[in-house]
């Protein structure tokens, strides 16, 4: 079983997912370890999508999860994509989102040294305090700290133990344009930690 599951919900963008599946593939942490594992879950593409994913898959035997939806399903394909992952710690990722070098590594570390519910947001440097690693301890807080950014779907994860609340929460606002954030202010709200690596 993988650590990490970086979950891909993905439409129409086979270029530009095949850079952010590169991004990933050619870090250490994945290719010389099976911490990692890639869920794609194709809303309904017309373009070469699938083909670059089974790429990926036989390049990769095993660590790429993939499927198709016969229908566009719009936001719920996030909840596709994370239902989809089979590590600990789930993390939602954009199509369009490249790693730097390092991200993995950094994202290793949070997740090791975080405890089992803590939520874990990385807006990626944007959020408007601006230390590397804070937390945040009210829903108050996290928000005054992350701002707008806890809109953003790549910031947001979730940890394996949590999915069928998450799913069933996500099932509920699905018709809402940001599932996600939804989820993500309810974790922090029922009086959670909120660990945020702005790095």
């Amino acid at each position: 079983m993988p650590l990490i599951s970086i979950c891909i919900p993905t439409r129409n963008r086979a270029n530009i997912l095949r850079r952010t599946l590169e991004s990933v593939v050619s870090q250490p942490e994945f290719s010389d370890s099976e911490l990692f594992e890639i869920a794609v879950s194709d809303n309904c593409s017309d373009d070469e999508t699938d083909a670059v994913v089974q790429e990926y898959s036989r390049r990769y035997p095993g660590r790429i999860v993939h499927s198709r939806n016969d229908s566009n399903i719009g936001f719920g394909n996030l909840l596709k994509a994370l239902s989809l992952g089979t590590g600990d710690y789930l993390k939602l990722n954009n199509d369009t989102l490249v790693h730097r070098p390092g991200s993995l590594a950094a994202l290793l570390e949070d997740v090791r040294q975080a405890k089992t519910g803590d939520v874990l947001f990385f807006p990626n440097g944007s959020a408007p305090r601006k230390e590397d690693r804070f937390l945040s301890d009210s829903l108050d807080d996290f928000v005054r700290d992350v701002s707008y950014w806890t809109t953003w779907s790549s910031a947001f994860g979730i940890w394996r133990n949590d999915r069928d609340e998450c799913l069933r929460l996500f099932e509920e606002k699905c018709s809402s344009e940001m599932p996600h954030a939804y989820v993500l202010l309810h974790l922090v709200a029922s009086g959670r930690r909120a660990c945020t690596d702005n790095r």
